[in-house]
This record gives structure tokens, sequence and C-alpha cells, in this order.
């Protein structure tokens, strides 16, 4: 199909949100169609599972755009792909546009006629779907698909009320008022947390950034329980179990303390800083990539005790008089030793570590504040602010304050 590589990222956007996608027939069972949770298809019958999905939507027609919400305040979203074979349609949902308060859903409760107990399976259920504003620039994607399959002016909007499924809203009503499903439907949200947590321990314990984009990805602020009236307050919490867990999978990951306390106390205080519940995803996103970005550049699992003790050494005070002998004072062992031991396990000198790490902690120095440069000479432990200009272009190709400059 001529649209492969957009429908590609459209679904990849959507998938990573956290809403489900699908391309399915109509013709085919709804079983294949329904997001897999205790609320969909946990109390349907094998004879309303096996019905064809299109007994359940509206007429569907070429060049349309249907958008259905459902009475739960569930958007959908389906289309005919076009130059496919059986008609293919692709469904994007269930998703929220807004974040259900609590007012709202103890009103959707009262007028379900449901019971506080099962109130609480509603709102959990919420809190497990993404939320994506029409102003989100995945909606903004959605519309560049349509026109890239129609043109800008050929297709039609339809939108439809919950009756249009009320096939789907059914299921999750009759799930509502079953006892059976409450008890499923804890387990299943506690092992999706704990999985969750699980595989992004995993991720930056491993310094696997790409993984750890790909679960950052699905976290909204609406995925997190509301376990006290403020909710700002539960969310800062688990940003804490956040930056704890992490820091202890950095640690695994081969990171020493030396480097972790520092990002951990920083992000203690960020995290009390936070000033709404929206900043919750991009402050555990950031916590994330820092601990797994400690992993990639300051693992020193694979080498030795006494090679990882130099490293320490010479990171924990890049201002100290930093040499090879110094080193080896300092780890009491003969210098020739460490010398031959440090190149054979890393690759390089001791001396060219040294300047390696220098020249990083001038680059952020540089960058980060408006120190003189004379004084980010004297941080890096080379006073001499001439040889610094001269150390730093020849390992940068760029004198301190050009570089500066191109970072600004």
């Amino acid at each position: 199909m001529q649209y492969d590589a957009e429908l590609k990222l459209l679904t990849d956007f959507f998938r990573r949100a956290g809403s489900s996608v699908n391309i399915v027939n109509p013709n085919e069972p709804v079983s294949k169609y329904l997001d897999k949770n205790p609320l969909s298809s946990g109390v349907a019958s094998d004879e309303q599972l096996s019905t064809p999905l299109r007994q359940f939507l509206p007429e569907i027609l070429p060049d349309t755009v249907y958008s259905v919400t459902d009475r739960l305040s569930l958007k959908y979203i389906y289309l005919l792909l076009p130059g496919t074979e059986d008609m293919q349609l692709l469904s994007i949902g269930p998703y929220l546009e807004k974040e259900m308060s609590d007012q709202d859903i103890l009103e959707l409760a009262e007028s379900l006629e449901l019971q506080p107990a099962q109130q609480k399976i509603l709102q959990k259920y919420y809190t497990s779907l993404p939320v994506i504003s029409p102003e989100s620039p995945i909606q903004h994607l959605l519309v560049m698909f349509y026109e890239q399959l129609w043109g800008s002016d050929g297709f039609t909007y339809a939108t439809f009320s919950w009756e249009a499924l009320s096939g789907f809203t059914s299921f999750r009503q009759k799930a509502l008022s079953s006892e059976d499903i409450s008890s499923q439907w804890n387990v299943d949200m506690i092992e999706k947390r704990y999985a969750g947590e699980n595989a992004m321990m995993d991720a930056v314990r491993t310094g696997n950034l790409k993984k750890v984009d790909a679960h950052i990805g699905r976290i909204t602020a609406a995925v997190f329980d509301k376990r006290l009236p403020d909710h700002l307050r539960t969310l800062k919490n688990y940003c804490i179990i956040t930056n704890t867990l992490l820091r202890k999978a950095a640690e695994q990951g081969g990171v020493h303390p030396v480097y972790l306390d520092s990002v951990s106390a920083d992000f203690a205080a960020k995290i009390e800083q936070m000033a709404s519940p929206a900043a919750c995803p991009a402050m555990i996103g950031s916590i994330a990539r820092s601990y797994c970005r400690l992993v990639k550049n300051h693992s020193a699992k694979s080498y030795s005790p006494s090679v990882q003790k130099a490293m320490i050494c010479v990171d924990a005070d890049l201002s100290a008089p930093l040499s090879l002998r110094y080193l080896a004072d300092e780890l009491n062992i003969n210098s020739s030793y460490l010398s031959s031991l440090f190149k054979k396990e890393t690759g390089i000198t001791v001396t060219t570590y040294i300047i390696r790490q220098r020249i990083n902690y001038a680059k952020h120095l540089l960058e980060n504040t408006r120190l003189q440069i004379q004084t980010v000479a004297q941080y890096c432990g080379l006073g001499d602010v001439h040889y610094f200009s001269k150390l730093f272009k020849k390992e940068t190709g760029l004198t301190p304050r050009e570089f500066r400059q191109s970072v600004q």
C-alpha cells in the first residue's frame, strides 16, 4: 500500500500513548477487536464474542472517518483502509479525550446505577486508559494521515454517540455489575503495574535507552491510582518511588554510588517542586533517562576492582592533581601495574581517561553555567587557562569560547 509508512508511524504513536490499534476485517468476530481486559470481554458470552464486528458498527462507508463516543465516554476511531482486500478496517481506541475527574466518575456511576465497590472498578479502568486530547499532536497526525489517504477535501468526518456501540458498552456495563470481575480486575491492574516497573528497571539496569523511551511513551498522569485526596501528592510519591527503584537498578548495572547520590538528591528536590499532576510523566521520563545514561557512561561492571576504583577516584574530584602516580598512591598499588591493567581493560591510558573526563566536565560547565573560562579550567584541574584552551581545542576542534557559543 502506498501509505504503509504513514500507517506504521500512526500506529506506533497511538501504541506508545497506550491506545489499542487494530487492523481487522469487519466480517471477523468481535473477539479479535475487543481490548483485552475484563471490562470488555470478561463476561461476554461465546455467542457475543463470535458475532461479526460489522454488526456492532454503524454502516461503514469508504472515504469516511468515524469518531464514536460510547456511554462510558470512551473514544474510538474507525475507517476503511483503501486498497486492501476484504475492506480492512483501522480501529483505534478506546482512549479518553480528557481525564475523568472523581466527580465525573461518581456521576457516571450513578447514571449506570453502580454500587460504590463497582464505581471503584470503573475508576481503576479509567486510570488504565491513555488521555489524548483534541489538541494533542497525535490528533494532528491523524488528520495528516486522512489527507494522505483521500486528499484534504476527499473525506467525510462522521461522529456517533454511544448507541452506535451499544454492544461494546453492554459488555462493560454487565462486567461492572459482576462480582467475579472485581478481584480479577484488581489482580490484572497490579500485575500490569509491577510488570511495567520491572521492565523499566531492566531497561535502566542494561543501559538500554531505546527500551526506556518505549516505556516512557506509555506513561500518562492517569496511569496512577488516586490513593490520596491530594492527587499531586500521590504522583509525587510515585516519582519518589521511581527515583528509588531506578537508582537501585542503575547500581545493579554497575554504577558506583558516588555518581548515583547527587543525581538521586537532585531529583528528590525537583519532585517536591512539581506544581501539577501533568508534570509527572515528564519527571518520570527524566529520572529514567538520567539513570539509564549513568549506566551507559559510568558502568564499571566489566572492570576489575582496581580499574573501577581508579575511575571513581578520577571522577570524584577532577580538580585534584590527577596523574598515574597520584592514582597508584591513592589505591596503594604499583603505578606500572595500574597503567598496564587500565590500558588492557579500557583500551586507553590512564592519562587519556583523565583528559577525556576533564574535557567532558568542561563541556558541561560551558554549556550549563556562566562561569568564566578561567574558572572552568580550574574546576577541571587545569589551572593554566592557555593550556586548557589548547587541550580543549585539540579534543573538540573548538576553543572553549567557540564551544559555548555553539551550544547557546
